[in-house]
């Protein structure tokens, strides 16, 4: 029935079921699959809807309140979609990918067959919250213009991804681990993770540990700041990359954070059957693998206490040896834990994460300079990376080197950004006339669009000539102002780091560059001397 609907265009119609069962409603509609289209926030058709200023937020209320909930434990199961929404999802989106000349049915066009129906609660949504139909109608068109079609799904669903071993639990992804667990390699194949370095051959270990026939659990054992992490994120993207051979080519790595689940625990419905769920799934299969983070959460805090439902959960899947999975802790806790559960001692092995210093540290700096000048819209001298490290080195009074040079430079960024003044003459003229020609290219998309559904095809294909040479001219505009803002973007250099420094310590200028300034403090040892003594409480949040 989906053979032709994207993964995310599926997982619209996933989150659309979730709806209508939080929402206590015994059927699929068509509101159920708005909100699913905006739960889907990497979407394009989400990103159209936020480009054009429609909050989600206010969309998900507008739609509420037009939609009253039903009784919460009535939806359950299969639910069936209402004629409308089966109109919708079966024959009017198939026929808005097919007229644009799509293979596959995208969120572009289940919103635009959402749109069709000027009476259905979506048009009644969008019009309620002050949006012009036929304006999203066109920067839909516009986007799948542009966009042209669809690239390859870096990350395909599961049934249907040739590099991965099949197995007895080959199928789509289970909605246990998406619901309580991020998929780290989807992230890492869409760039949206940082890059990580001087981490190769921590990730090399990471592997080789996995790959033991006994003690094949790795424990990241580091202070807090270490980059325990953004090591598990290396991973990520090396999974991501394809570099390992079988049997981790395809691998699925997913993180969860296990101080969450010990603080929504007794406050969050089901959230002790989900967590039996995701781990079951991740048994199953050598497809998945997961990253549990801050294990000290499963550890009760009175050492002489029963571990919580949910912590029992996971010491028990542990025990049990099947789970392909990551652990990461503070040395102190790591110690606590194994003085407190030492049956676990074989099956673990730790794996030492310290801090990135010195040359290791400002390349790591160096890495990000790119995704920090982008977010501020300035540029970073090398001198300014220079400064942060040498700073943090001298003048940090908690976490690691990096994440305080990365403080500091996000500090002066975004100073340098806010003191950047009034643009130039030359670009303000620049965007009015930009302006001008993104409202002339949208009466355009309009008319052509009446041509076309009057059939007047010649006068949609001089309509059509008129649309390229806007947007031809719309280019060379937006290639004018971008060389503008080139020219006059603000420069963050060691000066502006400096005062980054001065502002967020409340140091004075003359300590800054003392020879008897006082140094940071030393990072507390990796591995603490074993202790004969209880162990202390473990936080469990």
């Amino acid at each position: 029935m989906f053979d032709r609907f994207t993964s995310r265009a599926r997982k619209v119609l996933d989150f659309a079921r979730k709806e209508a069962e939080r929402l206590g409603h015994e059927y699929i509609g068509t509101e159920h699959i708005l909100l699913g289209l905006i739960g889907v926030i990497s979407c394009t058709a989400a990103k159209v809807l936020d480009d054009l200023g429609i909050d989600a937020v206010r969309i998900r209320q507008e739609t509420e309140r037009r939609v009253p909930p039903g009784a919460p434990a009535a939806a359950r199961g299969n639910l069936p979609f209402t004629p409308g929404a089966r109109r919708v999802v079966l024959e009017w989106a198939r026929e808005e990918a097919t007229s644009l000349g799509d293979d596959s049915v995208r969120t572009e066009h289940l919103l635009l067959a959402l749109l069709r129906d000027a009476s259905g609660i979506t048009a009644q949504v969008l019009l309620g919250l002050g949006t012009e139909l036929d304006e999203v109608r066109a920067r839909l068109l516009e986007s799948v213009r542009v966009n042209g079609p669809p690239t390859p799904d870096p990350f395909p669903p599961l049934d249907r991804n040739p590099v991965l071993e099949r197995d007895d639990t080959a199928g789509p992804l289970p909605s246990a681990l998406t619901d309580f667990a991020s998929d780290l390699t989807a992230l890492a194949a869409v760039g949206t993770l940082d890059p990580v370095v001087g981490r190769g051959g921590e990730i090399e270990r990471i592997v080789r540990i996995l790959r033991r026939r006994t003690g094949r659990v790795p424990v990241l054992v580091g202070p807090p700041g270490a980059g325990k992490t953004a090591l598990v994120e290396g991973l990520a993207q090396a999974l991501a990359d394809r570099v390992f051979p079988p049997p981790f080519r395809g691998t699925r790595l997913f993180s969860l954070d296990l101080t969450w689940v010990a603080a929504v625990e007794g406050y969050r419905k089901g959230i002790e059957d989900g967590i039996r769920s995701m781990l079951l799934a991740a048994e199953k299969s050598p497809r998945f693998l997961l990253f549990l983070d801050h294990l000290e959460a499963v550890a009760p805090r009175n050492p002489a206490g029963a571990p919580s439902p949910c912590a029992a959960l996971v010491l028990d899947a542990l025990s049990r040896d099947r789970l392909r999975c990551i652990l990461a802790t503070t040395p102190e806790h790591h110690e606590a834990f194994l003085l407190r559960f030492p049956g676990f001692r074989p099956l673990l092995t730790p794996l030492l994460v310290r801090p990135l210093e010195g040359p290791q540290a400002l390349d790591a700096v160096s890495a990000m300079r790119d995704r920090y000048a982008r977010h501020h819209g300035v540029l970073y001298t090398d001198a300014a990376l220079r400064a942060g490290v040498e700073f943090a080195a001298r003048h940090r009074r908690h976490g690691s080197l990096l994440e305080f040079a990365l403080a500091l430079l996000d500090e002066a960024g975004a100073h340098v950004a806010q003191a950047g003044g009034t643009p130039p003459p030359a670009a303000t003229d620049l965007c009015v006339r930009v302006r001008r020609l993104e409202a002339e290219i949208l009466r355009q998309n309009r008319l052509k669009d009446r041509r076309v559904a009057q059939q007047d095809f010649e006068a949609a294909a001089t309509v059509r000539d008129e649309l390229a040479r806007l947007r031809s001219a719309k280019d060379a505009l937006d290639r004018a102002l971008a060389g503008i803002a080139d020219s006059t973007r603000g420069i963050v250099d060691a000066t502006a780091v400096r005062a980054a420094l001065l502002e967020m310590t409340g140091l004075l200028e003359e300590d800054l560059d003392a020879p008897n300034a006082k140094p940071a403090p030393a990072a507390p040892s990796p591995v603490p001397p074993p202790s004969t003594t209880a162990p202390p409480e473990s936080p469990a949040g």
